[in-house]
């Protein structure tokens, strides 16, 4: 009996020996939190194992996140998966569809998210400056170029058309000047210029006549000159030659004679105004985004997902490179309160913990069995 007595005793104190040795390891990874000095001298094991070794935790978290845990290959893998996909899409096909019925106009929802008060002036400005900066860079494109090969076959028939319309034009409106009184009086000014330059004997001859007698004279002569068919031959192939040798000119020549910037700008103004950018912008989404919801909804947005996708893909390595994940993982756990760590770790792991406890307890035990056995054959 009392040799029972006393391997109980044993298996009793090893089992308490080992379980309260197991909890007091698994305290002392986190406590005490700081260090504790007694007579000026740091006890040992203090502060805990955690809170001594934070730094460097830290920088072993951010390494594992990033080597092992959140990979460029995982999540590029992740983006390629047809589920993910088909689920982005959806999303993405859902608020394109709620905010197209919106009853907020598309500038109200874009300050939201932008903080800007002045989108529909900042929007067409935009259109503006993107249909001069584009137009410009067709236009430094084309300088070395003649103008022939700018001009679209419907423009060059069009204009061989028209010369002869103009040849008439010209004509008739030359006709119509001499016969009003400001040609008249036009007329009669260059023929008096006319007879000043001749020398002294014509400009007698002309006092003796008189300029009105002249212009008399002239006058039907021109007419008859300007209503002449050969005339009308003349000037249509005059204008004719001169378009031809406007076509074979090099655009940059061109350019040297034509006011560009101003065209370019007034285009430029032209197509602003053309295009309903402020109604877009002020209006209310529902009263007008509706009816372009299928092609946004079907066409752009699935477009636009797979695009995003593949650029994200593509980009990914770099993005992560560029963000140091690292360096946020350890600056993060740097900043935890290590009762937190305590505290998470424990949450996790509290039923491995008491495992653990309970192991120490029944080895102690089973040592102290093996003693008490011990003890009781040698007594």
């Amino acid at each position: 009996m009392e040799g029972l007595l006393w391997i109980g005793a044993m298996v009793g104190i090893g089992a308490l020996i080992g379980g309260v040795t197991n909890s007091l390891a698994i305290h002392m990874l986190f406590r005490p939190f700081h260090p504790v000095y007694v007579a000026g001298r740091r006890l040992p094991f203090t502060p805990g194992l955690i809170p001594k070794r934070r730094n460097e935790l830290a920088e072993q978290m951010g390494r594992m996140v990033t080597e092992h845990l959140l990979t460029a290959e995982g999540v590029q893998k992740q983006l390629h998966d047809a589920d993910f996909q088909a689920n982005m899409k959806r999303w993405a096909q859902e608020e394109s569809r709620t905010l197209l019925h919106r009853e907020e106009s598309l500038a109200e929802f874009l300050e939201t998210y932008t903080g800007s008060k002045d989108m529909v002036d900042q929007a067409e400005e935009a259109v503006r400056t993107a249909v001069q900066r584009r137009l410009y860079m067709w236009l430094q494109a084309q300088r070395a170029k003649p103008l022939k090969e700018l001009l679209p076959e419907e423009i060059q028939n069009y204009s061989e058309t028209r010369i002869q319309q103009a040849a008439y034009y010209i004509l008739e409106r030359a006709e119509d000047y001499i016969q009003t009184k400001e040609g008249e009086k036009q007329l009669k000014h260059f023929v008096e210029k006319f007879l000043e330059g001749r020398g002294s004997f014509v400009n007698f001859i002309g006092s003796m006549v008189g300029s009105d007698r002249v212009v008399a004279r002239a006058q039907p002569e021109i007419l008859r000159f300007l209503q002449d068919d050969t005339s009308k031959v003349w000037v249509e192939k005059r204008l004719r030659e001169e378009w031809l040798r406007l076509q074979h000119k090099p655009v940059a020549e061109l350019e040297e004679r034509l006011p560009v910037a101003e065209l370019i700008e007034q285009i430029a103004e032209e197509t602003t105004a053309e295009l309903p950018v402020r109604k877009w912008l002020e209006e209310p989404l529902n009263t007008w985004a509706p009816r372009f919801e299928d092609e946004v909804v079907n066409v752009w947005v699935p477009k636009l997902t797979d695009a995003a996708g593949r650029l994200l893909a593509e980009r990914l390595p770099d993005i992560l490179q560029t963000l140091h994940l690292d360096d946020v993982v350890k600056k993060e756990v740097q900043t935890f309160e290590v009762s937190r760590i305590e505290t998470l770790v424990l949450t996790i792991s509290r039923r491995e913990f008491t495992m653990i406890k309970y192991l120490g307890a029944f080895l102690g035990a089973g040592i102290g069995l093996l003693q008490g056995i011990v003890v009781v054959f040698v007594m």
